[in-house]
């Protein structure tokens, strides 16, 4: 298996405590197939390690291709891990035919934090993809939400 990791901005306007990346994990020799993105929790203040790696791994051993994203954490703005996730699925679909993804076929998942972060992308996609300055599909192919937090305050846009 090959791990990369890429950063999903080259510059991201104002100051954040965390630079936002994607860390891939594609099976060498692999035909093309679905693919997960993984968003981990941990409150907007961290990425849960437990909620990354681990869940990749477990994808990984059913056939899919697996990613997670370090999304930008403290932010001042909180569509900031919005357009992160957009560009996430961007930079997945750009790299379809590198990693071996069919680009119909990318599903999203998020878990607590994250999983509001997945939530809030799935119902908003037409509207963030805008974000790129170009005309994106961000629209996830299939969505997961582990114990998302749906009752936070913090609305997108």
């Amino acid at each position: 298996m090959k791990t990369e990791k890429f950063t999903l901005w080259d510059n991201i306007p104002g100051t954040y405590d965390s630079v936002p990346e994607i860390v891939a994990y594609i099976p060498e020799n692999k035909k093309t197939d679905s693919a997960v993105i993984i968003f981990p929790g941990g409150g907007y203040s961290n990425v849960s390690p437990r909620e990354g790696e681990p869940i990749a791994m477990q994808f990984l051993s059913k056939g899919f291709q697996a990613f997670v994203v370090k999304y930008t954490i403290c932010p001042k703005n909180y569509t900031q891990p919005l357009r992160d996730a957009t560009r996430a699925i961007c930079m997945v679909r750009d790299n379809c035919e590198k990693w071996r993804v069919d680009p119909n076929q990318i599903a999203v998942i998020g878990f607590s934090a994250g999983g509001h972060l997945t939530a809030n992308l799935a119902v908003e996609y037409a509207a963030v993809s805008g974000y790129l300055g170009r005309e994106i599909d961000a629209k996830p192919t299939a969505v997961g939400l582990g114990y998302p937090v749906i009752t936070n305050k913090t609305s997108y846009g």
